[in-house]
């Protein structure tokens, strides 16, 4: 979601026909903003676009599209409670910031392994006088689970890339099918913009499955020298990071336990300055 025309490809395909009538997506601009509290983070993670309106309102030129990623490995039945929480931190913050208050639209997306079925705030007050329905906090959202997608449906989507995006996300839980699927993009896409999307579906792809490098090297021996340079390239760097990132966490374990610097660089094999890094990219203190 960070690139701009993916974005962009993405709510024209989801939002809801009369409200996309309302929003000049093409001028969409990501911000900087986030209206994710401490309390949330265990929950959500949001990217925040600004979209100019197509009609007139008086004091407000624009919306915020918010893109809410949940990202826990179980279905949270209270979601809305939560969202509830977020809209009012969207509003409590542009207040603090003394900005002219604009609508934020909550989009929901969904890619886990169980099918979800949204309860409303009312759902848990079952049996409630019809009186009492007022003093329900009262909002909408857009809601997509990548499950309730077949393949058919994602094939006929209008964006190459949110089609590809969403196919590869869908196959993540098949093991090697994924790369195949992803050599195949990889094959077909030529720009140079194409081949940027390709890699970030690539590296994506490579992370979640634990495919050898022979596996790899026999599946790609038919591929151009081109791609499969940049394939193997691609792995390499991969592994390199996650070596990195399990030699960080011995780092900080061992200088946690009292274990100086120079201990650390002798049984972790890391250069000092490297070390050091680490060290101080956690806010600790050298021994």
């Amino acid at each position: 979601m960070d690139d701009r025309s993916i974005a962009i490809a993405f709510l024209e395909e989801f939002l809801p026909e009369n409200v996309k009538n309302l929003l000049a997506l093409e001028q969409l601009t990501h911000t900087s903003s986030s209206f994710i509290t401490p309390e949330l983070q265990e929950y959500l993670a949001d990217v925040v676009f600004n979209v100019p309106l197509r009609i007139e309102i008086p004091d407000m030129k624009s919306c915020y599209v918010s893109i809410l990623l949940e990202h826990k490995s179980y279905i949270d039945h209270y979601i809305d409670f939560q969202i509830l929480q977020y809209l009012a931190q969207s509003y409590r913050q542009q207040i603090q910031n003394r900005q002219k208050l604009q609508l934020v639209i909550p989009f929901l997306y969904y890619h886990g392994e169980t099918n979800w079925q949204i309860r409303t705030l009312s759902d848990f007050f079952p049996g409630i006088p019809e009186h009492l329905y007022s003093y329900f906090p009262s909002f909408s959202k857009v809601f997509i689970d990548l499950n309730d997608l077949n393949n058919e449906q994602i094939d006929e989507l209008r964006n190459t890339f949110v089609r590809a995006a969403l196919s590869i996300q869908k196959l993540s839980r098949q093991g090697d099918q994924i790369l195949d699927s992803v050599f195949r993009i990889l094959h077909s896409l030529e720009l140079e913009a194409d081949r940027n999307f390709a890699r970030v579906l690539l590296v994506y792809s490579l992370h979640i499955t634990r495919i050898t490098k022979e596996t790899l090297q026999n599946k790609i021996k038919h591929m151009t020298p081109q791609i499969k340079s940049e394939i193997l390239s691609t792995y390499d760097q991969i592994k390199i990071e996650g070596e990195l990132k399990a030699k960080s966490e011995v780092v900080l374990n061992l200088h946690d336990a009292g274990m100086d610097v120079e201990f650390i660089v002798k049984v972790t094999e890391l250069s000092r300055s490297v070390v050091e890094e680490i060290i101080s990219n956690n806010g600790k203190n050298e021994h």
